[in-house]
């Protein structure tokens, strides 16, 4: 074999084994970004000086591409040292009600597990309460397996339901299985069963193990009506009224080998799916998902494979646009320079209702859990980025 040809081999054996996560890596020391050894302690922050606030004057002609962090670059551990180890792989951040708290959900792939965090101090800590302290075990239904939980959303904040992606059983790792999973919220045990499993190995592309499924967002039907969402099953505006048991939003899912994306209306009666959208998430991988409801952008997270880039989409509402009704990309932006080198795979937002001095916090899941911390809290700006 020629050296050429066996070193693209070697490439793309490297390429294949770095997605996803679960897969043995080595966690990379992070000894630039200090941080409290005990949740509580005074916040530490590392400034990148280099990724000052850009104005790049958007008028909204299309798609921009940031050159810097366009925002406050200020970074900030936001967990408990070695509270998790490797895996942490999705995020969600949920806003205080009347009657709870502000938090993060926090989804691990391997061991299959999902957390409950609220704020504690400068850190985002276990609830300790209703079995929550080390974290719930999350299994298929039927009590079966163990998912490779990559990404979660949740839905109407009233609900009592979350929802998760897994790309295989950790207990049969060599054959695919890209699912949709919902559990219920409630109860004491320390294992959750799904209550749906929804498989969508067939719908799409083959991908390497590993490469799958990896980020879930649930976008509302009122966000998708308002916006003349373009329904792909029935090529034409989408209708709500033609899924009864689907609850009030789709579900869009990202793909871990290509950086598609793919929207899904899930049956909970039948047990059925329909996809109803396909999208390019704009960068050649797509590892985490997350829908900011009050600008209505979609986020997609690419890790350290692209250097930590965001993607930010929304749906095109131009009548003559040949995208019109369709996710489209609108901005790319690079995350603060201190984390370009690492390996996130989840990422947060709080609502516009909790900024401060025109900001508000955005959070990202570090699968390797650099120098012990697998969660930290930066800040964007409280007005839209295109």
């Amino acid at each position: 074999m020629r050296p050429s040809a066996f070193a693209w081999l070697v490439s793309l054996a490297l390429l294949h084994a770095a997605c996803g996560s679960g897969d043995g890596r080595t966690t990379v020391p992070d000894s630039s970004m200090p941080a409290p050894d005990v949740a509580g302690a005074n916040e530490p922050t590392l400034t990148d000086a280099f990724a000052a606030p850009v104005d790049i004057g958007v008028d909204g002609g299309g798609p921009v591409t940031y050159p810097a962090w366009p925002a406050e670059a200020t970074v900030a551990t936001a967990s408990a040292k070695n509270a998790f180890g490797i895996n942490l792989s999705g995020l969600v951040y949920e806003p205080a009600t009347a009657t709870t708290s502000a938090g993060l959900w926090a989804v691990q792939n391997e061991p299959s597990k999902l957390y409950q965090l609220i704020a504690n101090g400068s850190a985002y800590t276990q609830v300790t309460t209703a079995g929550w302290i080390t974290g719930k075990v999350l299994r298929y239904p039927g009590g079966s397996g163990s998912p490779d939980t990559e990404g979660l959303t949740r839905t109407d904040w009233s609900s009592a339901e979350i929802y998760m992606v897994a790309e295989r059983d950790n207990e049969a790792k060599d054959v695919g299985r890209q699912s949709i999973l919902r559990y219920e919220l409630v109860g004491t045990k320390g294992v959750l069963d799904a209550t749906h499993e929804w498989v969508v190995t067939n719908d799409l592309p083959v991908a390497s193990l590993n490469c799958g499924l990896e980020g879930i967002a649930w976008i509302p039907d009122t966000y998708l009506v308002e916006r003349g969402f373009f329904d792909e099953s029935t090529q034409a505006p989408y209708d709500p009224a033609l899924y009864p048991d689907h609850g009030t939003g789709i579900f869009l899912v990202g793909y871990d080998e290509t950086g598609m994306l793919y929207g899904y209306v899930l049956d909970h009666q039948a047990g059925t799916f329909t996809r109803v959208a396909t999208a390019p998430s704009g960068q050649t991988r797509s590892v985490d998902l997350t829908f900011d409801r009050d600008t209505g952008t979609l986020w997609s997270l690419c890790d350290s494979q692209c250097d930590g880039r965001m993607t930010l989409l929304d749906i095109d509402i131009d009548p003559a646009s040949a995208t019109a009704g369709r996710f489209i990309l609108r901005a790319t932006v690079p995350p603060p320079v201190v984390l370009s080198n690492m390996n996130n795979e989840g990422i947060a937002l709080a609502p516009l209702s909790e900024c401060s001095g025109e900001r508000r916090s955005i959070f990202w899941a570090d699968d390797e859990e650099s120098s012990g911390y697998a969660i930290r809290r930066g800040f964007l700006t409280c007005t839209r980025l295109y």
